[in-house]
């Protein structure tokens, strides 16, 4: 099971860098809940920024620019903070779990699964502005159900402006 720190991240799909997932950041959160979407190329500098939060359980809180995520009809949501559990909104917490050990410097690439049963995000198309589902996994690593976890150091860590990827920054080993 992977460790990670609290922080600020960056969350996108599969393996490559710099297509994104999030709310955009003109997204107002006068309405909520906001869908997570699938986002155009563009470089880390303009990627939303995740707040990944390590519960005492063990699980995560996953924050979409500061709103807390949850599933609704199959789908991720980000809901402002006040939200209430419903049927039909519900704040979740998730397990981030590595997919396969990467050698130092590289990418790290995880599921995210829902942590109370059998689905985890899954990006439904290539397709820029694609909401991002929360489904039933393979089991297979498909390109569609893993993502790079970035962690962002804050200017108290040791390597100020520079990305970091989540294993290095855990302290977790690689194969």
């Amino acid at each position: 099971m992977v460790d990670l720190p609290n922080g600020i991240y960056l969350i996108s799909s599969g393996s490559s860098r710099n297509n994104f997932v999030g709310r955009p950041r003109s997204d107002p959160m006068s309405q909520t809940p906001q869908k997570v979407i699938s986002l155009p190329p563009s470089p880390d500098a303009d990627a939303p920024k995740w707040v990944i939060e390590k519960l005492p359980n063990g699980r995560y809180r996953l924050k979409a620019l500061g709103a807390p995520t949850g599933i609704r009809g199959g789908l991720l949501w980000a809901y402002d903070d006040e939200v209430e559990d419903t049927e039909d909104a519900e704040v979740e917490e998730w397990h981030l779990r590595p997919y396969r050990s990467v050698s130092p410097g590289s990418a790290s690439h995880y599921t995210i699964e829902w942590a109370t049963g059998g689905a985890g995000w899954v990006r439904q198309s290539n397709e820029p502005y694609t909401q991002i589902a929360v489904a039933p996994l393979s089991g297979q690593g498909k390109e569609e159900e893993l993502w790079t976890v970035v962690h962002i150091p804050m200017p108290s860590d040791e390597s100020p402006g520079q990305l970091t990827p989540a294993s290095e920054s855990s302290g977790e080993e690689s194969d």
